[in-house]
């Protein structure tokens, strides 16, 4: 069908509706469409054709016709059918309400009305004619508050403005980000609250400790999922942020790693998110921020230049060194921030600035090299303003991450003791005490267990008696260690149980097998292997709308799809592959096909972790299907990988994976992992872990990049001997492949040793071997360079008679005529330093380089020891380039 085609059904369609409307109802008659609109007045969303009319006695036989005009799809609701009335229509129907207590009355009209957390208070209103001070109000809350106000349209003097509350609302946008975790019905952790408070200076018993103590230790929370670590510490900020004198609250930042933004290996994003919250509850300090604002947008711009080579007489260890500064200055800094933040409201008794980092075992898998950074970011920070307090709440504990112990304290999140858990429990709605203490006593302190076990027991009260839960299997909790994910996946597969949709039921055991879910997955994945019996996207749609509903099970994801609840999945998949093996195989295979035929980045994430899980596919496989891009994503089933999956995934992403178990592996593979690790270790002047990194295995393939980065190191600690003992042996292995570019890297370096160690003659001969190597690379460049370093050498050490230097001339012309803008504007200090030493012979040339307009650099004879041999990616591989072009390889 044709667009003109769908336009035109689409207008008659309308048409039609205008003409039925015309027909059915009746014209001006505003009785009947004001018994409809003020009833739908007093509601926050409703289904048009089941809305009551507020005189019973005049109806519409179809009302969405009549309020055609009048409403608009509620947000999130249309799938459900659900509208809303638009703003200028209620406020006019509002008006004809003679008091409150009539719109009052007009709810009764709708007594199944959907009662929203608006409608709530809506209705709060108009029964008291308050509503809660906004100041007590979390984030959500101030916007319900925001919908019932502009409803009113200022008519209630009594009430805030909408613009102060507003005001109010972005301020506490801070909360936003935790607001989900804290609960209602948070029971105990009284000693790990006082603990936590203590710690932040928020305790008495502690103030004491705080003001005398240089720095605060780092505060690190662990504990398995569904413990309470994010409810710990989102009571924690609640109570600090919602209670007391405003003047005596401390300014937080809260900050989960599961969001994409955060980068911990590079760690001023952290702080620029810090920063951003800090700012929304300080609004009158806006120029502080800007100007730290201002700091971090020159620190980026440092950041290129040292890469583009602004100063190209650095030594290596001077541009590393010329890194770690700017690094230092940007965490001064920020520092600096936190003390005018904390000296704001008293400057005579400054506050502590929180700071905490939730989910981190998103990171906890990161290596060592890509965390040091972190670590060193925190404990500048606190050397310079010591009132700083971090928080880290993650799954395992964090004291061999490479953070300093000696800074560290460890908090373990225990299970409730027993007393804490039946309160727990009867808060949840099991009332009868008995049968709490029996389940309590049965299932353990884990609070998801718990709360597992009273959305059973309070949706069938048959499922438990006096000895607790029937039926639960506990005899071998022992035999599995992770006796607690048993049982939550058995509680879970009970409550599944109680799903009245059987097919419903089926999308989530087997069908959690898969992490997210759409109406193509339920037609195409899951419902032939699940024994689904739907044949059509429409009833797939149909099917997908029922699993929405299911809350405990699902949450909205991307792009219109279901993310099945991680803490819950996570239990239910060892069930899943203990009692249905077969299935779960058949599963990630049908997933794997599903996703393989399409290109988005998402798609190749979920395809890769099937394949992943599944563990069935050769390193060669795995490395075709492999982007860059989808490592969050990846990292986060990490669990759910075997063995030699996470040797293969430690190879392609910053993973941590037990060094014994690479002494045995793919030699490329242990390569790829070293050669990533070395880098960052080198970045952050670990030079001694650097070598034993390279010191883990004695072999190396014959086209191994670590030959060039293990000189580079000795380089760097200024052991010249034994870089040239390394770079011997490895143009010895190198000679025997066809890689010629990793040949003329040996050679280069091998030139560098040898001025080091005062011996220019083998200088320019390592280097005439360099240029030989890649006389016939596709890229000009390395060539150039190469003999750029040549005459260098023969004007500064004078090893030239008379031929040589016209000789070499003549070739770098050669070589030059070659380049075009791509060549020229990657590398351009290269093309600066050919131009004068092209000579006045080639005036086209030279006329031709300099056409580039490139400037700004000032080459001296340093860099004859210190630059590295650019050009070179034809003889890369491509995971190289990547880890380079995030790296700045041209640091080492």
């Amino acid at each position: 069908m044709s667009s003109s085609d769908i336009t035109a059904r689409i207008i008659a369609k309308y048409t039609s509706k205008l003409d039925e409307r015309q027909q059915k109802g009746t014209t001006g008659d505003d009785q009947l469409l004001w018994a409809y609109l003020q009833a739908a007045a007093v509601l926050h969303c409703f289904v048009c054709d089941s809305l009551q009319p507020l005189d019973s006695t005049v109806t519409h036989p179809h009302p969405r016709v009549l309020l055609y005009d009048y409403v608009v799809p509620a947000a999130g609701g249309l799938s459900e059918g659900l509208f809303t009335l638009k703003p200028a229509t209620r406020q006019e129907a509002l008006r004809k309400f003679p008091s409150r207590t009539a719109m009052q009355a007009a709810l009764q009209a709708n007594p199944g009305r959907l009662m929203t957390e608006v409608q709530k208070l809506w209705e709060g209103y108009l029964s008291t004619g308050t509503i809660p001070p906004p100041e007590k109000l979390g984030y959500k809350q101030l916007n319900c508050l925001c919908q019932v106000l502009s409803w009113l349209g200022g008519t209630d003097d009594s009430l805030p403005s909408q613009a102060d509350v507003l005001l109010l609302l972005h301020r506490k946008s801070v909360l936003a980000s935790f607001e989900h975790l804290v609960i209602s019905n948070f029971t105990g952790r009284k000693k790990e609250l006082r603990t936590l408070n203590q710690h932040i200076g928020n305790a008495s018993t502690s103030i004491l400790d705080w003001f005398t103590s240089k720095k605060k230790p780092i505060l690190a929370i662990h504990g398995p999922g569904g413990i309470g670590k994010s409810a710990l510490v989102g009571r924690l900020l609640w109570e600090n942020f919602q209670g007391g004198d405003s003047k005596k609250k401390i300014p937080f930042a809260y900050l989960a790693f599961d969001q994409p933004n955060l980068r911990i290996e590079t760690p001023f994003t952290i702080l620029v998110e810090v920063a951003a919250q800090l700012a929304l509850q300080l609004p009158e300090l806006a120029a502080a921020f800007i100007q730290f604002n201002d700091v971090v947008r020159d620190y980026r711009d440092g950041q290129g230049a040292i890469n583009n080579r602004g100063d190209i007489s650095a030594t290596r260890t001077i541009r590393l060194n010329a890194y770690r500064t700017a690094d230092e200055t940007l965490y001064g800094e920020f520092a600096s921030l936190l003390d005018i933040i904390s000296k704001h409201n008293n400057p005579k008794s400054p506050l502590p600035v929180l700071i905490v980092l939730d989910t981190f075992e998103e990171v906890q898998y990161r290596d060592r090299e890509s965390l040091s950074a972190f670590w060193h970011m925190l404990r500048i920070i606190q050397m310079e303003f010591s009132l700083l307090s971090v928080i880290i709440a993650g799954r395992t504990p964090v004291a061999d991450l490479g953070v300093d112990k000696d800074a560290l304290q460890e908090l373990a999140l225990e299970r409730l003791d027993q007393a804490d858990s039946i309160a727990l429990l009867q808060a949840l709605g099991i009332t009868d005490g008995t049968i709490a203490k029996a389940v309590a006593g049965q299932v353990g302190g884990n609070p998801l267990s718990l709360r597992l076990a009273a959305n059973l027991i309070t949706s069938d009260t048959s499922a438990a008696g006096t000895s607790g839960i029937k039926n639960l299997s506990t005899s071998n909790w022992m035999f599995f260690r992770l006796d607690e994910q048993i049982i939550q996946g058995q509680l879970y597969k009970r409550i599944l149980d109680h799903i009245h949709n059987e097919e419903v039921r089926k999308l989530a055991h087997p069908g959690m097998v898969l992490r997210i879910t759409s109406p193509a997955i339920i037609l195409y994945v899951l419902a032939p292997v699940c024994k689904i019996a739907i044949g059509s996207i429409t009833e797939a749609e149909a099917l997908f709308e029922a699993l929405k509903r299911e809350h405990a099970l699902v949450t909205l994801g991307d792009a219109g799809t279901l993310v099945y609840r991680p803490e819950i999945r996570q239990s239910m998949i060892r069930l899943l592959k203990q009692d249905k093996y077969a299935e779960v195989r058949t599963l990630h295979n049908a997933a794997i096909a599903f996703y393989a035929g399409q290109e988005t980045i998402e798609a190749r994430a979920e395809e890769m972790y099937h394949r992943l899980a599944l563990g069935e596919d050769s390193y060669y496989q795995l490395d075709q299907r492999w982007t860059k891009g989808i490592e969050q994503s990846i990292a986060s089933n990490l669990e759910e990988y075997p063995d030699h999956v996470k040797v293969w995934l430690a190879s392609r992403m910053a993973l941590e994976v037990p060094r014994d178990i690479y002494a045995n592996a793919d030699i490329m593979d242990w390569e790829r992992n070293i050669t990533r690790k070395v880098k960052r270790a080198l970045k952050e002047l670990q030079f001694k872990w650097a070598l034993e990194l390279l010191g883990e295995r004695k072999d190396r393939s014959e086209q191994s990049p670590l030959f060039a980065l293990e000189a580079k190191v000795y380089m760097l600690t200024e052991n010249n001997k034994r870089a040239w003992d390394v770079l011997e042996q490895g143009i010895e292995k190198v000679s025997r492949s066809t890689n010629r570019g990793r040949l003329a890297e040996l050679f280069w370096l091998q030139s560098q040793v040898a001025l080091l160690r005062k011996d220019p003659q083998a200088a320019d001969a390592r280097l005439e071997q360099a240029a030989q190597s890649v006389a016939g690379s596709a890229n000009p460049i390395p060539l150039i360079q190469i003999l750029c370093h040549r005459l260098m050498i023969q004007d500064a050490y004078h090893l030239s008679n008379s031929n040589i230097i016209p000789a070499l001339r003549f070739r770098l012309n050669a070589a030059c005529e070659r380049i075009n803008e791509s060549n020229a504007y990657t590398v351009p200090f290269v093309i600066e330093l050919a131009i004068p030493l092209l000579g006045d012979e080639y005036p086209k040339t030279r006329r031709q380089l300099e056409s580039f307009n490139i400037h700004g650099f000032n080459p001296t004879l340093d860099i004859l020891t210190t630059e590295n041999l650019r050009g070179l990616d034809e003889y890369r591989e491509s995971w190289e380039q990547e880890e380079d072009n995030y790296l700045y390889e041209s640091l080492v």
